[in-house]
């Protein structure tokens, strides 16, 4: 990137990457007209060289404020803009200036914002969409918060990380050192194996690195990066966000969309919080952290303090003994892997009725193929496991193991076919209760849901299918500091009321130690005891 390019963003904003006024987000029926309003009003801005933290529970309108200011909302949504909104000195496709502009009548004489469907379809001219998208290629990378579903399961990594820089026509010669760059910047070694991957081969944690590689191997003026280190590891996640630092500090503007107060706290210059689709609350990060005003943050703040203060929580079960019951689940000398590579070996374990087992180690170690042999979706190489159980699994990438176009009341009476009749309305209410759900999100697509939304219905159709084992992939990663402590709460009174034995991997330590009787580690292809 360079300093030329980034100057030439002066007009109108000489100060803004991007400016965005008045953004509202609403449902829209199948004629067009508004319905719900989802995000009110809202306005900011981000300059180049800085760093903006979006915050929020799972629900408040961070990531449809971001996808309708970068022209990717679904089609049944729209939004609208005030005057002046721009991207890289370019007014927006349809806002009221950009109208103006363009020769239509005066937005001044008309109405103070314009409306503008950024999510496609007849609603939205074709120039608009040709506008859009060229601004997305030639300025913005974007990382969005599911990579499984970002991804093309058909396409192995190195042309996907290629994609954006075949759009900007490099040479054929250039492509591949460009490639290898962003894969090494995103902690990735981009050997001959991980160039010939699919995404589903990848944990998911290289999975979400890959596709930072690719967002960022253009160098994009603005970087957008929703939720980039909700599957890391603590270390892995560390350097993923130093690297996207490190483009900030070279000048790029950057939005991180979190509810990892610790990732805010370490690349933000600035912060805003929301709230039912509104700003309560912004400023410097520092300021905002240490001192919140308003309930919503000191609440983020406050969960944040009890999930990591010792490394327990409150109720901890950390030094329960196992319970001397009868074992569910038998693990012995068990290697597992895909293909004809052995990924763990001489894996022996135990899981007793009652007892909650927790997986930790780095992103890519294993845990996930573990837990896939088990339920038959890995290669089990040599030893042997308790075979004929059901499991009831709740997968890492939650919105993605769902129909987009079915409701939450579909997914989860679904659960119920071939049982002792369907499930009530009052029982659904009460599991999307249980789970942190209100019972108006019964009505909802899975694609309307945000990603905590989303693992929480995960988890509430696991309950459901009464399980012989829960199985549960990082299952607060997604969720906010809040509601991450509710759903450890829910799994301990589940643990309590039903006793189903639970194995859950993790790489937050202290979210297993607030639930969890034992913990192993995983790492360097074997199992054993955190030590």
């Amino acid at each position: 990137m360079t300093n030329d390019k980034i100057a030439a963003f002066g007009t109108p904003q000489p100060r803004d990457l991007l400016r965005i006024t008045d953004c509202s987000v609403y449902t829209r029926d199948r004629a067009g007209r508004k319905q719900t309003r989802l995000v009110k009003n809202v306005s900011f801005q981000v300059s180049p060289g800085e760093c903006l933290a979006i915050v929020g529970n799972s629900g408040a309108g961070k990531s449809l404020l971001v996808k309708a200011s970068l022209g990717i909302l679904p089609t049944e949504l729209l939004a609208e803009f005030g005057e002046s909104s721009s991207i890289a000195g370019e007014l927006l496709p349809g806002s009221a200036a950009g109208s103006s502009a363009a020769g239509t009548t005066t937005a001044a004489k008309t109405t103070k914002t314009a409306r503008l469907s950024s999510g496609g379809g007849a609603r939205r001219s074709e120039q608009q969409q040709r506008r859009w998208a060229r601004i997305r290629r030639n300025h913005i990378g974007y990382i969005n918060q599911d990579a499984l579903s970002a991804m093309d399961p058909l396409q192995r990594v190195a042309p996907q990380v290629a994609e954006v820089l075949r759009l900007q026509k490099l040479s054929r010669a250039q492509i591949p050192e460009r490639v290898n760059n962003a894969l090494t910047g995103a902690q990735l070694e981009p050997t001959r194996q991980l160039l010939r991957s699919y995404p589903h081969e990848l944990s998911g944690g290289m999975r979400q690195r890959a596709l930072i590689a690719g967002a960022a191997a253009s160098e994009p003026e603005l970087l957008v990066a929703d939720e980039p280190t909700t599957a890391l590891d603590p270390d892995t996640g560390e350097r993923v966000l130093n690297v996207l630092r490190s483009y900030v500090d070279r000048g790029a503007g950057m939005i991180l969309i979190s509810h990892d107060l610790n990732a805010v706290a370490q690349i933000a210059d600035r912060v805003i919080v929301m709230s039912d689709g509104e700003i309560v609350e912004s400023g410097k990060t520092a300021a905002v952290l240490a001192g919140p005003t308003h309930p919503v943050t000191r609440a983020l703040v406050d969960s944040l303090q009890l999930l990591t203060g010792d490394g327990e929580a409150s109720g901890s079960t950390s030094d329960h003994t196992v319970r001397n019951t009868d074992c569910v689940l038998r693990v012995t000398d068990l290697t597992v892997g895909y293909r004809h590579k052995p990924v763990l070996t001489g894996v022996n374990l135990s899981l007793h009725r009652g007892e909650v087992l927790g997986l930790v180690g780095p992103s890519g170690a294993g845990k996930t193929t573990l837990t896939a042999a088990l339920t038959g979706g890995a290669r089990v190489f040599a030893g042997e496991f308790t075979e004929g159980l059901k499991y009831g699994v709740v997968p890492q990438n939650a919105k993605a193991s769902m129909l987009q176009r079915m409701r939450v009341r579909q997914v989860l009476r679904e659960v119920q076919r071939g049982g002792r009749g369907s499930t009530s309305e009052q029982a659904l209410s009460e599991i999307a209760a249980s789970v942190g759900l209100g019972p108006e999100v019964l009505q909802q697509r899975i694609r309307q849901l945000s990603g905590g939304q989303a693992q929480r219905v995960a988890i509430a159709r696991a309950i459901l299918s009464r399980p012989d084992v829960l199985i549960l992939d990082e299952p607060v990663a997604a969720l906010d500091a809040s509601l991450r402590w509710q759903i450890v709460e829910l799994l301990q009174q589940l643990k309590a009321e039903t006793g189903i034995p639970m194995l859950i991997i993790s790489h937050e330590l202290a979210s297993l130690n607030a639930i969890a009787d034992r913990v192993l580690r995983v790492a360097d292809g074997r199992v054993g005891y955190n030590t």
